[in-house]
């Protein structure tokens, strides 16, 4: 991933956390390329110390971001896509992933 490029992860639970801090201790990303969302932003406190993008707007996340991670429970998923998807552009993973199985 180059500098220029920015994650935002939707639903920084445990799963969400652990993935941002894997991309960290690995080296392919900075904090400061990865946005973290959580209803309750206050609760991402010590990531905003650490460098990274904490909100509790998740459109304002993905519009920022050229690549999203969904982590949240199966039961929020439907109300989330509702949420950000004016701002997905169709065919932008393509983009970058090919086209997987076709």
């Amino acid at each position: 991933m180059n500098s220029q490029q920015h994650i935002a992860i939707l639903g920084s639970g445990n799963i969400g956390l652990s993935l941002a801090k894997g991309l960290v201790k690995s080296g392919i990303c900075k904090p400061q390329q990865i946005s973290l969302t959580r209803r309750n932003a206050a609760a991402l406190a010590e990531y905003a110390e650490m460098g990274y993008h904490t909100t509790d707007n998740n459109l304002k996340a993905v519009r920022k971001a050229d690549f999203v991670v969904l982590a949240v429970l199966p039961q929020q998923l439907n109300k989330l896509l509702d949420e950000i998807r004016t701002s997905i552009k169709t065919g932008k993973a393509t983009d970058y992933f090919g086209n997987f199985g076709r």
